[in-house]
């Protein structure tokens, strides 16, 4: 057993303290924080994996690190990425990917501009040289550490076996309110007579993905949240916020790290003090006695109490492991003429009071120590710097119109990753959710330096976090970022899809044929082992091709029958088989419901070509003495436009039960998932049809 595992799968865990002990700048905000102590200790947490080569797919190998960060310094990971070239070197440093948490009150650790190359070392982030660490001082004092736990998990690698689970714990909210007027504005109100509406949706899933060593116990956990964490942003104090009440109570029940990964929230946050329930809201939180961070832990503490033991119930030990990453390069979001040129009055119009504080800051060095002096001094400098920064990127996007990101997903068994350096909008990780084929998918932002990534509806409505200072890329990035992550996930997932060979029949087959035991057809059993499968039913598919027509049989083992229906539409809703047939470019060829019904048999087109239903002969009849069910179809195919030698079609189909004569009981056999329980033809099987 230890042999067959270490051949497959193994995973190590680890954990780095990255709090400074000495002043350093908090950041977050636009003002600068220099830190007043530690609230809470901030981790870099390490979960490092490798698959062994097997004879049909090579080994795969990836560390993943979460940091107490607002982001990921390019040279952080670059830092941390050539330490572990030199000390592992049978470790594929490319899959080295780190993400943020998004606390507001960890060190700011950009040493340089975001997502400029050419970019020069910046040792004072808000310009004065005001009594804290610099930012390469804690990339100095970090790295080594993160490097050392990286090389601890992966040399700590054991067998190991992986579960996902989804559950949901409301933690984020949509933090975009929209006005009457089109326009909308972040923490806006909704007590205005104005209000329209929260811009956009909320995700409350809990996405976890455990390791679970040869005895079947939790050896560590990745918690997937769509919510940044900045509950305690304005915090004087080092802050892990929330993710250290998550981690800690974690730890006192299970005994394990959790890794903290963050979906796609770039317009998503903790706060509901803007909400329409903000009062009863505060209220309920006063009767707890709780913190907000204490109330957010409570809930996905225990939400991943429940998923537990659910997750222990299917683990996969040889999980098929891949991962693939690429450089691609974006559009940068194009600041308008009129933009810059705004830009430029406003920096002129502030250059006198800015320059008076320079000033002033040069002849009196106490002023370095004076918290109100410099809060209010580089609150007024951020005014300034962004008005010369959208300057500066007018004139770089002349010369240098795209610029390089860093994308990265994972295949793992039936789970899949997708990591972006951005804040990015909800929107568009549930558009890289909807279209994935994993059964789950993690979506990962912060993955790198980030900056905001909104949708078109945001930009329009012209709220923080839209406008062009605020963002790298606009619509057309998110696309290539969307597209690149699916294609890529989607590709590794391929490999899953069934292929059948429908053979050509010697003889054409009499009606029955699905009774006929010695004809030659192709025999699949419908029992995918994820859709609703009931135990009360069995069935069969038996194919084949005569001449110019395709032979199709189902024949289902059910001790009773019941289909209620009376008019022939919405027959799925008792005992009946639902079968649809794509081109290979997934376009619909045939869909149709076959069902015995008290006045006989019934067919419902759902999609089609009625000529094709018309040179079809269709059936269904019952065996009520053996409890068998037969359902027959011979499609022509020169109407399903499959003629021609070795055509190929995508099918799937679903056999619904009725044990009560009430309706179907949501439970069915299917041939592959993606017809019932949510469509997804990219999960139907291929048939090619012999020569």
């Amino acid at each position: 057993m230890t042999t067959m595992l270490k051949a497959s799968f193994s995973v190590g865990w680890s954990q780095a303290d990255i709090t400074p002990q000495q002043p350093v700048f908090l950041a977050g905000q636009f003002y600068a924080r220099i830190s007043e102590g530690v609230k809470t200790p901030i981790v870099a947490t390490v979960m490092a994996m490798q698959s062994e080569p097997t004879e049909t797919r090579p080994g795969s190998s990836a560390i993943l690190i979460s940091c107490d960060l607002v982001s990921v310094p390019a040279s952080l990971i670059e830092r941390v990425r050539e330490a572990l070239r030199q000390s592992l070197p049978d470790f594929d440093s490319r899959a080295l990917i780190i993400n943020a948490t998004h606390t507001h009150a960890a060190p700011y650790a950009h040493d340089k501009p975001r997502y400029e190359e050419q970019g020069q070392t910046n040792d004072f982030p808000y310009t004065f040289d005001l009594p804290a660490m610099k930012p390469r001082q804690f990339l100095d004092f970090a790295v080594p550490r993160i490097v050392q736990a990286a090389e601890q998990a992966w040399r700590s690698r054991a067998p190991a076996g992986i579960s996902h689970a989804l559950g949901h714990a409301v933690v984020g909210h949509n933090r975009i309110v929209s006005f009457n007027d089109g326009k909308s504005r972040m923490y806006a109100s909704c007590n205005s007579p104005d209000f329209s509406n929260m811009e956009g949706y909320e995700d409350h899933s809990l996405r976890l993905l455990g390791s679970f060593d040869e005895q079947g116990q939790l050896t560590g956990l990745i918690v997937n949240l769509a919510c940044p964490t900045q509950s305690d942003e304005h915090s004087w104090q080092i802050s892990a916020d929330y993710w250290h009440n998550i981690r800690s109570e974690i730890m006192r029940r299970h005994g394990v790290l959790a890794l903290a990964q963050v979906s796609a929230a770039g317009d998503q946050s903790p706060h509901n003090r803007f909400l329409p329930n903000a009062r009863m809201e505060a209220e309920m939180l006063a009767r707890s006695g709780l913190s907000v961070q204490e109330e957010i832990a409570r809930r996905v503490v225990s939400e991943v109490d429940r998923l537990l033991p659910l997750m222990r119930l299917k683990i996969d030990r040889a999980p098929k492991f891949e991962h693939r990453s690429e450089l691609l390069m974006l559009p940068r979001r194009m600041i308008p003429e009129a933009d810059a040129l705004a830009a430029r009055q406003q920096s002129e119009e502030l250059r006198p009071e800015y320059e008076g504080l320079l000033a002033e800051f040069a002849a009196n060095a106490d002023l370095r120590y004076d918290k109100t002096w410099y809060t209010k001094a580089t609150r007024m400098r951020s005014v300034y710097n962004r008005a010369m920064t959208v300057q500066r990127r007018f004139e770089l996007q002349k010369s240098r119109p795209s610029f390089p990101v860093e994308l990265h997903v994972l295949r793992l068994g039936d789970a899949a990753m997708a990591f972006n350096p951005f804040e990015l909008y909800l929107d568009y990780g549930m558009q890289i959710q909807a279209w994935s084929l994993a059964l789950q998918t993690f979506v990962v932002q912060l993955a790198g330096e980030g900056s905001y990534l909104p949708t078109a509806r945001s930009m329009a409505g012209g709220a923080y976090g839209a406008v062009p200072a605020s963002t790298n890329t606009g619509v057309e990035g998110a696309k290539r970022i969307v597209d690149w992550s699916v294609n890529s996930i989607n590709e590794l997932c391929a490999a899953d899809r069934r292929r059948f060979n429908v053979p050509r029949l010697q003889k054409e087959p009499q009606p029955g044929l699905g009774l006929q035991e010695d004809c030659g057809l192709l025999e699949i059993q419908l029992d995918n082992p994820r859709a609703n499968s009931s135990a009360a039913i069995k069935a069969v598919l038996r194919l084949g091709c005569w001449q110019d027509r395709l032979y199709m049989s189902v024949l289902v083992e059910d001790s009773l029958h019941f289909n209620q229906n009376h008019s022939g539409k919405g027959l799925w809703n008792g005992d009946a088989l639902q079968f649809k047939l794509l081109s290979v470019d997934k376009e619909p060829l045939l869909h149709l419901i076959l069902a015995g019904i008290e006045s006989g048999f019934a067919s419902e087109l759902l999609e089609g070509d009625p000529e094709a239903l018309a040179a079809a002969r269709l059936s269904m009849t019952r065996n009520e003495e053996d409890s068998l069910s037969f359902y027959e179809a011979v499609l022509p195919l020169k109407q399903l436009k499959l003629e021609g030698p070795e055509a190929v079609f995508r099918m799937n189909m679903v056999v619904f039960n009725d044990n009560t004569g009430q309706g179907q009981d949501n439970k069915w056999l299917s041939l592959d998932e993606g017809l019932a329980g949510g469509y997804h033809p990219d999960l139907f099987s291929f048939f090619t049809l012999q020569k």
